[in-house]
Parts: C-alpha cells; structure tokens; sequence
C-alpha cells in the first residue's frame, strides 16, 4: 500500500503543477479563445486534483483499487473536451476555428 500511496502522491504533484501552470499561462494571455483553452485545462486538473483524492480517500478506508477505478473513471477524455471546445468555435463558412486556429477534429 505503501508504494502505491507514493504513486498518487506524485500523480497529486503532477495534476497540481499542470493547473499552476495553466493558471500562470491564463494570466500572461489576452486572446480570449486561447483564455478559454487555459481556463478549461485549469479546470480539468482541477477535477484531477480532487478525483485522485476521491480515490486515495476510498483505498484508505480498504477499498479494493480495481473498485475504486472502476466507480469514478475520469471524465470526459481529453480528446471529448478538445472535439466540444473545436466544435464550439468553428466558423463554417472559413472552416477555421474563430482566433485563427487550425481545426483539430472534423
């Protein structure tokens, strides 16, 4: 149990250094689609943040890990919240995403 309490703590440290970084990135940018990029992935790490303490809470208490991971899988993927974030700026008459971004997905 030991060693894979240290795991999640690296995975802690990992999710909290991504949303100080897309926090710090939010603050040094002005254009407001790639605002909304930084704001989204600060806020994925978030639910990061708090889903591996779900976890580590519940494997505290005894429960199997294979339970665990199947009750609370992470959702959506990262490729589902970049399909809905492309999807909602795409201009369909350029067929470019509003800021001038390249399209990712069709």
């Amino acid at each position: 149990m030991q060693e894979l309490q240290k795991w999640f703590c690296k995975a802690l440290e990992m999710e909290e250094r991504g949303y100080n970084f897309y926090a710090s990135m939010l603050e040094k940018c002005n254009d407001p689609y790639t605002r909304e990029v930084f704001t989204l992935l600060r806020d994925e790490e978030l639910k990061h943040i708090k889903r591996i303490k779900e976890i580590v809470a519940k494997l505290e208490k005894g429960i199997e890990v294979e339970v665990v991971c199947r009750e609370c899988p992470f959702e959506p993927t990262p490729n589902e919240v970049f399909q809905n974030l492309v999807k909602k700026y795409k201009d369909k008459k350029r067929g470019k995403i509003m800021g001038s971004l390249p399209i990712i997905f069709s």
